[in-house]
């Protein structure tokens, strides 16, 4: 096994490593799992705009240039694609917008690759994974922490109480991160808003599954 970095976000670096595979593989590649990304948590008002464009240049723009950079490779082993998305693009979460969004999006141009590449015999399959033992659940929840520390006054009036309720990453018996929302309740104030509630989301078993 050869592992090499790469930012997705750089298209020539991208285009690089696709190069190098190229060579070392005579030119065609089976599979790309495609799962770089990451997370910008927090009250869509409260984020900055540069940090959602952030996240949907890695996300959703880092993709598409992950993907069109092997195409040839993909074409010449008849290879497959492997979308790894995640259940808020079908179920949206409270401060959780810039993730499901841009895997959302990631999801519609897989959808639209998958049309696009099936006469090449390249097959497109999007992944929806459940909770896993890994390192992101505690970066996303240090990421919410530095979310709520930076809020202003006027912001925490505004999102304090909601979004410091929000617990959404606790340690299961077995120790390992899962991700649940049992504690978001009304997002908004009964008196002066029409409140909805946030769905209550099962955690997963021991085997990642719902």
């Amino acid at each position: 096994m050869n592992l090499t970095r790469c930012d997705i976000s750089d298209d020539d670096a991208v285009k690089q490593r696709a190069r190098d595979v190229a060579s070392q593989t005579g030119g065609g590649l089976d599979l790309l799992i495609n799962n770089a990304g990451f997370l910008t948590p927090g009250p869509l008002e409260v984020l900055s705009l540069d940090a959602i464009r952030r996240e949907f240049d890695v996300n959703v723009f880092g993709s598409l240039s992950v993907i069109n950079s092997f195409l040839a490779a993909l074409r010449h082993a008849l290879g497959c694609i492997v979308q790894i998305s995640t259940w808020t693009a079908h179920m949206p979460m409270p401060f959780n917008g810039p993730s499901g969004a841009s895997k959302a999006a990631v999801e519609v141009l897989a959808a639209v690759y998958r049309a696009e590449l099936k006469r090449f015999g390249i097959d497109v399959v999007v992944v929806v994974p459940g909770n896993m033992r890994t390192g992101g659940p505690a970066k996303t929840a240090a990421a919410l922490q530095r979310v709520a520390d930076a809020m202003t006054a006027e912001q925490r009036e505004l999102y304090g109480q909601t979004f410091g309720c929000v617990d959404i990453y606790k340690m299961d018996a077995d120790g390992k991160a899962v991700e649940h929302w049992d504690t978001l309740q009304v997002v908004g104030d009964p008196k002066n808003s029409a409140p909805w509630l946030a769905p209550n989301v099962p955690r997963a078993n021991s085997h990642g599954m719902f």
